[in-house]
């Protein structure tokens, strides 16, 4: 392909595809500086330019847009885990860059007992696992983890700084793990080679539990993002939590509908990581949500400097969701004071559906409740060519606004 057809091709595609991926990088870096946010958008092009033009884009595999996407996702994940200074380390010292000192010695004093100094590890093949610190709540332990003994060997180039494991088991004491979330971000590598890892855990009622980690094979994702694993085998990490929270907490008992059914909302636990409701569900859930009912089983939290977060948008490994038990968590270590409220159903139990929105072309009609009509800021009507489907398409865009910028809530395309 000429260059200027790559060209011409980005082109079409920034204007096809930017708003999307605006809002996947704003949904993933919310709270973060609006510059930070405008460089991952950048970079999550050139990571597209570089693909296509190494080749490493394969149109019969996969389409353009979806390419796009998990560049996007990726690039953005990156970003934040970059920017995220404020995760487990013993001074805590990267919370949220504040300029009063009195406001993060109390921080620092709040979260003292939330952290749990450790030396585990295991070796396997002359490769050393091993966990420093955990830091969390009752639903969620971050683990500052390190891998070493790979920076002298050629064969292993590969992983340094991209390292990270095939597969992660955690087994934890008297839980269903099955529904334990795990999640595991590469925070780069040293310049010894060594690879520095945030290791998350969702779960309800962690603390005091004892912890088995079982790790599989280690190796790096290719640019096809296949698995390749280097050195085979299995390390086993076992510990007991023994960090503690005080949450603050509010007793709320409400007579709630969470979608379609009845429930008691018995309460709010804050912690300087977390947001959560306790809920005791009075009637099963409905096979289908009754007519005239939107979904409304989302939490957000608002804070005095006037942002948001809200589960519906967070990025799933923030989100702990049993029904139950529903947990909310931060991008940073937040003072307890700056929360100015916590929403639970978000949307009103029966949203009467009389805000329509038709699009005779594209033969369809939207019904809105009243609170979704309220906070549509934009309907952006596309027409294009589609490259994947080499036809002519058209598509309306609604959106909502986050940090200023255009939030997508609602995309529909039709294809001629």
């Amino acid at each position: 392909m000429r260059e200027e057809d790559t060209e011409s091709g980005m082109a079409m595609i920034i204007d096809l595809y930017g708003d999307a991926v605006k809002t996947i990088c704003y949904s993933i870096l919310n709270g973060f500086p609006r510059e930070d946010i405008q460089e991952a958008i950048s970079d999550v092009f050139v990571g597209l330019w570089s693909g296509i033009t190494k080749g490493n884009f394969d149109a019969g595999k996969t389409s353009v847009k979806f390419y796009l996407y998990r560049i996007a996702r990726k690039t953005a994940l990156n970003k934040r885990r970059k920017l995220m200074q404020n995760m487990p380390v013993d001074d805590i010292d990267g919370i949220e860059a504040m300029d009063d000192g009195a406001k993060k010695d109390k921080l620092q004093k709040s979260t003292e007992k939330m952290v749990q100094n450790l030396s585990v590890s295991d070796t396997v093949k002359g490769i050393k696992s091993s966990i420093d610190q955990a830091f969390g709540d009752d639903y969620a332990c971050y683990l500052s983890m390190n891998v070493t003994g790979f920076q002298k060997n050629k064969k292993y180039d590969d992983l340094s700084g991209n390292g990270t494991f095939g597969e992660i088991e955690p087994i934890i004491s008297g839980t269903d793990n099955s529904i334990v979330q795990t999640s595991i971000q590469n925070e780069g590598g040293k310049d010894d080679g060594s690879n520095n890892y945030l290791l998350t855990l969702g779960c309800e009622k962690m603390e005091g539990r004892h912890i088995t980690l079982k790790l599989k094979d280690f190796g790096y994702y290719n640019d096809k993002e296949k698995f390749i694993p280097v050195i085979k085998g299995t390390w086993t990490l076992d510990w007991k939590l023994s960090y503690s929270t005080d949450p603050k907490k509010f007793v709320v008992d409400k007579n709630i509908d969470i979608y379609g059914s009845k429930a008691v909302w018995n309460d709010i636990s804050l912690t300087p990581i977390s947001a959560s409701v306790s809920l005791t569900m009075l009637k099963e859930n409905a096979a289908e949500m009754p007519e005239g009912v939107d979904p409304n089983n989302e939490l957000y939290v608002d804070f005095a400097d006037g942002s948001r977060i809200s589960s519906r948008f967070a990025d799933p490994e923030a989100v702990y969701d049993n029904t139950t038990n529903i947990s909310l968590n931060f991008s940073k270590i937040k003072d307890l004071d700056d929360i100015v409220s916590v929403t639970y159903p978000i949307h009103p139990e029966k949203a009467p559906h009389k805000n329509i929105y038709t699009n005779k072309e594209m033969k369809f009609s939207l019904s809105f409740s009243d609170d979704m009509y309220k906070v549509l800021k934009a309907t952006k009507t596309k027409t294009y060519k589609d490259p994947d489907f080499k036809k002519k398409a058209q598509s309306d865009a609604f959106a909502d606004l986050l940090n200023n910028e255009p939030y997508l809530l609602h995309l529909i395309t039709f294809i001629k």
